[in-house]
């Protein structure tokens, strides 16, 4: 056996995460969601910092969202179907929705973006070298599948 160390640059990351989260209905949108009060509160205390000096932003990132998760923050991702269902059931009743009993199906963060790439590559070759080190005719499918590697560590839905 060969092990490798594979360089992946910021711009890849970025390619990958951007692609699967506006791919539409192929991709994250049809199994996951993010905490949007935590998406809201990491994005306030990541310009607070770049304020404060302790980050710069990365403009090799779209998404501030995806600056800060690679400067070290962390975002649930909550079941779909769950969310939606208690999303509907506010809305029909007029309140405010409550998520706090959604399930939790994954993270995403650095270490998580690490973990998820390295079995990306040992299970998915195929989609990891679509995607690594850079861009290679890579799609919504292969990029989802990478997110999934990233996020649940394992590839659930196609």
């Amino acid at each position: 056996m060969i092990t490798m160390e594979v360089t992946i640059k910021d711009e890849a990351i970025d390619e990958i995460i951007t692609t699967a989260l506006e791919g539409g209905s192929y991709s994250f949108q049809s199994w996951g969601i993010f905490d949007q009060k935590k998406v809201d509160e990491i994005i306030d205390e990541f310009r607070a910092g770049i304020e404060k000096g302790l980050w710069k932003r990365n403009n090799a990132f779209h998404y501030e969202l995806i600056d800060a998760i690679m400067q070290g923050a962390s975002v649930d991702v909550l079941d779909v179907e769950e969310y939606n269902e208690a999303k509907y059931i506010a809305d029909m009743e007029g309140e405010k929705a409550d998520f706090s009993n959604v399930t939790k199906i994954g993270s995403l963060n650095l270490e998580s973006i690490k973990e998820g790439l390295k079995k990306a590559q040992e299970n998915s070759i195929d989609a990891f070298n679509q995607h690594i080190p850079e861009y290679n005719n890579g799609d919504v499918c292969s990029a989802d599948t990478l997110f999934q590697y990233m996020v649940l560590g394992r590839v659930d839905y196609c």
